[in-house]
């Protein structure tokens, strides 16, 4: 309320449009609609627009396996983030204030926060702005009796079930009865100070991780590091959490366990991986791949002619019968097969162990995974080639080599094209 009614006042001076967002945690019943009725009126004495959504957050919580708390975080980064998008705003103001800032430094401390952590929250992050992070709970309080401001007050903060309630009310005035008065003052400037170096420490490894990252696909990237670099190890953390966070957006669920075993890959042998949450980090020849774990494991039927879609690979396959265009060789992305070798239907699938296939030149069956290994192929990457079959006899390898049996010849009457894209 404080900082709606500051903007209402001074959003003119600004130049900026405002609009309040109100999500319903769907945790207190009555007292929740209650608070959604009172911010709604409030909008409408002001002649500001107003926007509610609800959502179940204990049901999500139990859903997710999370805790109510960081359920609740999540939902409304994502409501308010996808609610800017879609009506155009250009920044999301939230009202943390000092005693927040505080609270949060303390609980980073306390799990073992590296600087970034240690900077709190930070003024301006992305969408998000935090324009009441120099002012007290107190003083806000006072602005809005001398104000004469309504507000509200959730009960669930007096709480001390949540971790957050619980360093508010016990540990952190126990500290500072016992330890240090300016406990408060001390977290707040040792902040500021991790929060100027993080931003200056950000901009020197930037450039390093531009030219060192690469996204080859959907939830597929390479980070070019060797461990022959010797890089020192504060520096080689830094650029796993900036990989990381360039690969999925956030570094949140992503702690100092598994940067260490990514580091550790930098070092080891190739072929070395990670598995942690659906995602492989594998030590490949060019440096550390970040994949999503995926497995073409059924069989797709392909259309002939047509274009069949295989989502989980984000390709789509396109097939076409020729006549009269005998002097077509294949290539990476593309095959042509003798169509009267052929049987059909035809499919599309993930290699299977045990599989092998005729490779052109060689003259004899060669196992898939041989075959693999002898291309430099990292295990990361062989679950996303396409396999293209027939009675579970592979034709092609999607973007490498056909099976010589089905290649075509000075015989061929009909050629079945296939153009794998995406």
């Amino acid at each position: 309320m404080a900082m709606l009614h500051l903007f209402d006042q001074l959003h003119e001076e600004l130049g900026v449009q405002l609009a309040v967002a109100h999500l319903h945690h769907g945790l207190r019943g009555e007292e929740a609609d209650q608070d959604a009725r009172f911010v709604e009126e409030e909008c409408g004495k002001r002649d500001i627009r107003f926007r509610l959504f609800k959502f179940d957050i204990g049901k999500f919580a139990k859903q997710e396996r999370l805790s109510v708390e960081d359920a609740a975080r999540r939902i409304r980064r994502h409501f308010f983030t996808r609610l800017a998008k879609t009506e155009r705003f250009d920044s999301v103001a939230m009202a943390h204030t000092a005693d927040d800032q505080i609270e949060t430094v303390f609980h980073h401390f306390v799990r073992g926060a590296g600087g970034s952590g240690l900077s709190g929250i930070l003024p301006k992050n992305g969408l998000f702005i935090h324009p009441l992070l120099l002012f007290t709970k107190k003083e806000l309080m006072l602005f809005l009796s001398d104000e004469k401001v309504d507000y509200r007050i959730d009960r669930t903060n007096e709480d001390d079930r949540f971790v957050r309630n619980r360093i508010r009310h016990n540990f952190l005035p126990l500290l500072t009865r016992t330890l240090n008065p300016n406990l408060g003052g001390n977290l707040l400037r040792q902040s500021e100070i991790f929060r100027d170096e993080e931003e200056w420490l950000e901009k020197l490894v930037a450039p390093m991780v531009s030219e060192r990252f690469e996204a080859l696909g959907r939830d597929l990237f390479l980070f070019r590091i060797s461990g022959e670099e010797k890089l020192p190890p504060a520096l080689e953390r830094r650029l796993v959490r900036a990989f990381i966070m360039r690969a999925f957006g956030t570094t949140r669920g992503f702690g100092f366990a598994a940067a260490e075993r990514i580091r550790e890959l930098i070092r080891g042998e190739k072929g070395k991986r990670y598995v942690f949450s659906g995602w492989v980090a594998e030590r490949a020849a060019e440096g550390i791949m970040l994949a999503r774990e995926i497995q073409l494991k059924e069989e797709v039927p392909v259309r002939i002619p047509g274009e069949t879609p295989i989502e989980l690979l984000d390709i789509t396959i396109r097939t076409e019968v020729l006549e009269g265009e005998l002097n077509r060789k294949s290539s990476l992305l593309e095959a042509f097969l003798d169509c009267a070798k052929v049987v059909f239907p035809v499919g599309v699938r993930g290699w299977r162990p045990g599989d092998a296939f005729l490779v052109p030149g060689l003259g004899k069956r060669k196992k898939l995974h041989d075959y693999f290994i002898d291309r430099k192929i990292p295990r990361i990457m062989r679950s996303r080639i396409p396999i293209l079959v027939s009675e579970n006899r592979i034709l092609w390898v999607g973007g490498h080599d056909i099976d010589d049996r089905v290649k075509v010849t000075e015989s061929t009457k009909k050629i079945l094209r296939v153009k794998v894209s995406g």
